[in-house]
Parts: C-alpha cells; sequence; structure tokens
C-alpha cells in the first residue's frame, strides 16, 4: 500500500517530500518496530534508491528522530484541539487528561509495546536514540505549561480556589509526571480497549472538586 502523503499548507516542495518520507517511515516503525526499520525499507517503500534519502535526511537516525518528532506534535495538535473546543477551564482540564490518554493508547495500538516504550520513556544516554529522551523532554515541559495555562484560566473564571504561580506549576508537574506513569503502564499492558476512561474519569472528578472554589 502505498504511504499517506502528508498535505502541508504553504510548505515548498522540499517539506512536502520530507514529509512524505516520514509518512512512510512512520508505516513501517508501525508494522517492524522502530529498530528494525532501514533506509533500505523506507527508500522501497517511496519506490526510490536510498541515495534520494540522504539528499533530505543525513542517515536513519535523524528519520527517526523526525517520525518520533512527528508523532508528539500530532499527539499534542489533538489534545490541544480538543481542549479549544471546550468553553470553560473544567471542561477543558477534564479533556486535556481524557484526549492525552486516548492519543498514547492510539499509538500504543498503532505501534506495539517496544516501540511506545521507547516513546514514553526515552531511551539510556550513548544508544542510537538517545536524543529521544531529550525530544521527550520538550514535549513534557510544553504539555506541563499548557495544562498550567488551563488551571490560571479556571482560576479567573472562579472555577477554581486561588492558587499562588508555585503551586499551579508545582501541580501541574506531578499531575503530568503520574500520567505519564499510568499511560506507559497502559500502553504496555496487553489490554488497551477498552480504554479506562470510566476509571479516569472518576479519578478527575475527585481532582477537579479538589480544585474547585
Amino acid at each position: 500500500m502505498e504511504p499517506k502523503r502528508r498535505k502541508v499548507e504553504g510548505a515548498s516542495r522540499e517539506e512536502q517530500t520530507r514529509a512524505t518520507i516520514i509518512a512512510a517511515a512512520q508505516r513501517l516503525v508501525q508494522k517492524h518496530g522502530l529498530h528494525k526499520v532501514t533506509m533500505e525499507d523506507i527508500a522501497s517503500a517511496l519506490g526510490k534508491k536510498k541515495s534520494f534519502l540522504y539528499y533530505y535526511y543525513p542517515g536513519r537516525r535523524e528519520v527517526i528522530q523526525a517520525v518520533i518528532q512527528a508523532e508528539f506534535t500530532e499527539m499534542q495538535q489533538h489534545v490541544r484541539e480538543a481542549v479549544a473546543a471546550q468553553k470553560g477551564a473544567v471542561p477543558q482540564l477534564r479533556t486535556f487528561v481524557l484526549a492525552r490518554m486516548e492519543s498514547v493508547l492510539k499509538r500504543a495500538a498503532d505501534y506495539g509495546a517496544t516501540t511506545i516504550s521507547t516513546l514514553l520513556q526515552g531511551v539510556e544516554p550513548g544508544t542510537d536514540f538517545a536524543s529521544v529522551l531529550e525530544l521527550r523532554k520538550v514535549f513534557d515541559r510544553e504539555e506541563e505549561h499548557f495544562f498550567a495555562d488551563i488551571l490560571r484560566r479556571g482560576i479567573e473564571e472562579g472555577a477554581f480556589k486561588p492558587l499562588p504561580n508555585k503551586a499551579i506549576d508545582d501541580i501541574s508537574y506531578f499531575v503530568l509526571s503520574a500520567l505519564r506513569g499510568v499511560e506507559l503502564e497502559l500502553a504496555l499492558s496487553q489490554e488497551l480497549r477498552p480504554a479506562p476512561s470510566p476509571r479516569l474519569t472518576k479519578v478527575l472528578e475527585v481532582f477537579l472538586r479538589g480544585l474547585a472554589t
């Protein structure tokens, strides 16, 4: 099956080609795993010679990094679009958590346990994909800031009790850290469906009551 081509509005031809390469690599990683996909595999999926890829990426490591960055970007976009569709900080916070979990579990189903573990945790320094950990850290900090913004919005709306900025930042850090642990456990389990939304929703309601004025 021909890899899905990403259409990027306003992108140059080179950017569109890079996006097509990454889409092909994503499909291969889903099928074979993060550590088994080669430049030859990607070139073959595109109907090109391997030299074609080297014009756009120095090597396999850079392609895989781009795949992981694309996944983080798509996860982030999914969550933020879902949040933006809600009115008010309370439904936005609830949607943030549920949409994030949904996005992670979808990728666990698509990619499998080994790859999703690398995506969620990063890998040890000195290995081929050690930079995944740095990508993950950037993604995590951005999500913590976004979560903190929802909390501040809720305080401004009067939905949440007033909190100092340090407390808001601490809550965001620990909530996101807890979510990452739950995501990893669920993603590595063999029971990805149905998603644990009912249990998670109950915990969320307790957390929201604690924030309420």
